[in-house]
């Protein structure tokens, strides 16, 4: 899981997976998808017209390719023109799926915004965290002091999805 930063209109955002086996060799020639949700209004990208929509999907997933089977071997990507789709800013999860049983899913998350992209990065990486320890998943933003709680979420865990709930 990643988070990164990326500014508002950016034409050409690499969402890349990377697949490995057990002896940690690139897994060649499969056919991973991936999906893009809006954290906020929990709606997910129809990539067919460039919209966020809750249902009604024409397009929900969108197929990766391999980069290269042989110089780069399990490393997947797809090329998001976000200027199309994304006109405020926001978090949005990367949902990607290698569409096999032996490998899971994964999540990355891109924060759009119009500021310095190296403060949300700070923002993001100093200020969130997930406590695992909790009897129910939580997702805890701190002020600068990282003790004073700004706001936190609740994690559904079963589904191996995440699914924010504010507390």
């Amino acid at each position: 899981m990643y988070r990164y930063s990326k500014n508002i209109g950016d034409p050409s955002v690499v969402l890349e997976l990377m697949v490995f086996d057990e002896a940690n060799v690139g897994v060649s020639g499969l056919l991973p998808v991936l999906t893009i949700r809006n954290i906020e209004s929990n709606e997910f990208l129809d990539f067919a017209d460039n919209t966020f929509k809750s249902s009604w999907w024409t397009q929900k997933t969108v197929s990766m390719i391999e980069v290269d089977a042989i110089n780069s071997k399990g490393c997947y990507n797809y090329l998001w023109n976000s200027r199309l789709s994304v006109l405020n800013g926001g978090e949005f999860a990367i949902e990607y799926d290698a569409m096999h049983i032996n490998f899971g899913k994964d999540v990355d998350y891109i924060w759009f915004t119009n500021y310095d992209s190296s403060d949300v990065e700070k923002f993001l990486n100093n200020k969130r965290y997930i406590d695992k320890t909790s009897p129910s998943l939580k997702d805890v933003l701190y002020d600068d002091d990282r003790t004073t709680v700004i706001k936190s979420w609740s994690l559904e865990s079963d589904t191996n999805k995440d699914v924010r709930t504010p507390d």
